[in-house]
């Protein structure tokens, strides 16, 4: 027996879920109806108990009967994957105890449910490590529905003559996969087939209750071992928890289908005005990690706390860039968020929700330093952004151009291209024609330098030889919609000022294309050259033939 957390004084006699033989032994029971059965179970217990589970509590903390797991280096291939899928359901079973108890006041059963979710993180590890030896074993199925929908998937293809037919969605959902797993979640493993196996197993598992996050209010400990006189969480738990609470926040902000079909029914503002009580917790584990970001820590440790900081920041992002806070009548939601995320209580009082949003985006704009990937670089970004788009203001727009810049000039580890367009756009976002100008002139002075794909600028370290057409691209774009918005409401002599500065600006952005002469390069500099000639034939000839005439030194100039 193992992962008993009942002592002898708790229950009369020793009480365990004996996983392996539901697993191995699949002939007398299903391990598949383990998990729902409990979850009825606990479900007609909190009804009848007005929410106390105190009668089946032996149950969060009962031990599991497992194979033999420090032995899994002598298994052979057929053991590992039956180790692989007793692990997967006790993960299962696991994961339906902790979303039975979390709600509970009781103070042993909050500490018993964070040692199960210690376990639970073991545990995924362990299954992990296992099939990393066995990436082509199929993990059992963890709903009933979707039981029944593999078996109609098996029996189509055999009604069909033509073999060919199957291969096609597969070899797309491997790709929708790959592509999928390097774009939303970090992997360490850089086998293309691993990377699939672990998208899968991540969303096969049971999936947790909303109620997970309660457990944010718990303090945050910086020690391995945690007092049991105080609940308190490990960086590893509230990393868990933080992951979870952002699949959920995308699912029900963005409409993302991540497979989390029980969470159709919940509603952004229900999600969101839940865990407005939760929010202070989260600045204070955010207070937490900043402060040790900037001390010198292990380095395993420093991995998870960079891990948590983008973990938050992706949650300030999904919250704030809700649509829901487009409308007024969210305004005293909206105001309760942001004083969550005051810096300190002895802040002077702020009602002004303005004022608030300014206050907490100047506070993101500090946070440049702790971003250790260009993903968490776009998130700060992108969560100052959707705090400007509830109040538009200039002085936030400045900051956002200035912070985004910070950021560009920053040596990234892996630079992708994707992330770099995000940033370079932020920066771009506030320059004006004028500045665009004095952008080009360096950039066309440090641009020959870039001779191998490593080459950097330096006014911008994150824009290499690889990914500059990004900058390139948006260079153009900014000067396109500036003399686009300029041209607007200007006097005539303000008139040959702009287009003097585009030409300069224009030829200055040529000379780049041929320092830099790649097909991205020539095909932009063609396209958005003509599109600002075509504004000039329109705008700018005739204010010309008008200057010519009153003042043709100027003009010809």
């Amino acid at each position: 027996m193992q992962y008993n957390l009942n002592s002898d004084e708790e229950i009369d006699a020793p009480l365990a879920v004996n996983i392996a033989e539901l697993t191995l032994k699949p002939e007398k029971h299903s391990v598949l109806t383990l998990a729902p059965h409990f979850r009825l179970l606990r479900l007609l217990h909190y009804k009848q108990q007005d929410g106390d589970l105190a009668s089946i509590d032996a149950l969060l903390g009962c031990g599991v009967v497992l194979p033999k797991l420090e032995q899994r280096d002598c298994f052979g291939i057929e053991q590992l994957k039956q180790v692989s899928d007793c692990l997967f359901h006790c993960i299962n079973w696991f994961r339906e105890v902790i979303n039975g108890f979390v709600t509970q006041k009781n103070r042993k059963l909050r500490y018993k449910v964070i040692q199960r979710l210690d376990n639970l993180i073991e545990l995924e590890k362990l299954l992990v490590e296992c099939l990393d030896s066995i990436p082509e074993h199929k993990l059992p199925t963890s709903y009933f529905d979707v039981l029944s929908q593999t078996v109609h998937k098996n029996v189509a293809p055999m009604q069909q003559d033509n073999i060919k037919a199957p291969k096609r969605p597969k070899k797309k959902l491997k790709t929708k996969e790959f592509v999928e797993d390097s774009t939303v979640a970090p992997t360490t493993s850089t086998a293309r087939v691993s990377k699939t196996t672990k998208d899968e197993q991540r969303f096969s598992f049971r999936e947790m209750d909303t109620d997970l996050v309660l457990l944010i209010k718990y303090p945050l400990s910086t020690e391995d071992v945690t007092s049991s006189d105080q609940t308190c969480l490990n960086i590893n738990q509230l990393n868990f928890i933080l992951k979870d609470f952002v699949r959920k926040l995308t699912l029900v902000t963005k409409g993302r289908d991540l497979g989390l079909s029980h969470l159709t029914d919940v509603s952004p503002l229900r999600l969101i005005t839940d865990c407005v009580p939760l929010l202070s917790n989260l600045n204070k584990h955010l207070g937490v990690i900043d402060k040790r970001l900037g001390e010198s820590v292990d380095e395993d440790d420093l991995k998870q706390m960079q891990i948590t900081f983008g973990s938050i920041l992706e949650c300030l992002y999904l919250i704030f860039s809700w649509s829901g806070f487009q409308h007024s009548k969210r305004l005293d939601l909206l105001r309760e968020i942001l004083k969550a995320f005051r810096q300190s209580d002895d802040n002077p009082p702020l009602n002004s929700v303005n004022h608030l949003i300014l206050e907490l985006t100047n506070r993101l704009a500090d946070f440049v330093d702790r971003c250790s990937s260009l993903s968490q670089a776009v998130s700060l970004i992108k969560t100052m952004e959707a705090l400007n788009a509830i109040t538009p203001s200039p002085a936030i727009q400045s900051k956002i151009a200035k912070t985004a810049g910070h950021l560009l000039n920053k040596q990234w580890d892996v630079s992708n291209s994707v992330n770099v367009d995000a940033l370079v756009k932020s920066y771009l976002c506030s320059a004006n024609i004028k500045t665009i100008c004095g952008m080009v002139g360096t950039i066309q002075e440090q641009a020959p330098g870039l001779t191998n794909k490593t080459d950097s600028l330096d006014m911008l370290r994150s824009v290499n030889k690889s990914n500059f057409y990004v900058l390139y691209r948006n260079l153009w774009e900014s000067l396109h919609d500036r003399v686009k918005t300029e041209i607007q409401a200007l006097t005539n002599a303000q008139h040959l000022t702009l287009w003097r500065t585009t030409a300069v600006t224009m030829q200055g952005l040529m000379t780049v294309a041929k320092a830099q002469e790649t097909k991205l390069n020539l095909v932009c500099f063609l396209k958005k050259s003509i599109a600002i000639l075509k504004i000039f034939l329109s705008h700018g000839v005739p204010i010309l033939e008008i200057e010519l005439k009153s003042h043709p030194d100027q003009t010809r100039v």
